[in-house]
């Protein structure tokens, strides 16, 4: 399944499996990030490929991809780890070391702003360092243990950090002297 031009999807499951939460599934969605998880521009001024999770419900509501892109072309995806819609509201997992240097309320604002219109709806968003106990439940709506279970499987399997080899363009010179 292809839900954004820019991003790739690495995994995806359209359908609920298991039974934690109300139908949850997740999709692994990849793209090039320019800032590190505690938004701080790679020294090298290249990308690196981060991958993120999405967590679905029962009715996977793929107007979070719209949020998600916005997030994106404002910057504020690198620190990402996780993003869901549960019940008309938005939740967001962050990288845990990204709290001890960024302002929380500033940066839970920025992602509040962006879902306040999504296609007519207003979603609060709530923001929380990845592994923290309260956000956890926020995101799927089951036991902290078996959230945190699960999320931590995703996060494993998907190794969801960003790549640490820089991309480089191309030397197009070279390639047209070739």
């Amino acid at each position: 399944m292809k839900y954004s031009p820019y991003f790739d999807t690495a995994y995806d499951q359209p359908n609920p499996i298991g039974t934690i939460g109300r139908g949850t599934h997740y999709s692994i969605l990849r793209c090039p990030q320019w800032r590190d998880n505690l938004m701080t521009p790679h020294n090298d001024g290249g990308a690196r490929i981060q991958q993120f999770a999405v967590i679905w419900d029962e009715d996977h509501d793929e107007r979070v991809i719209s949020v998600i892109e916005e997030a994106y072309f404002l910057g504020l995806l690198g620190p990402v780890k996780f993003v869901g819609e549960r019940k008309g509201s938005l939740t967001v997992l962050v990288d845990p070391l990204f709290w001890k240097i960024y302002d929380r309320s500033d940066y839970t604002n920025k992602w509040t702003g962006i879902a306040s219109g999504v296609s007519g709806d207003y979603w609060p968003a709530n923001v929380y360092a990845y592994g923290d106990p309260e956000g956890e439940p926020m995101i799927i709506h089951d036991s902290h243990d078996r959230v945190a279970t699960y999320l931590d499987d995703i996060k494993n399997l998907w190794s969801l950090d960003q790549e640490q080899k820089a991309y480089q363009m191309p030397d197009y010179a070279e390639i047209a002297e070739g």
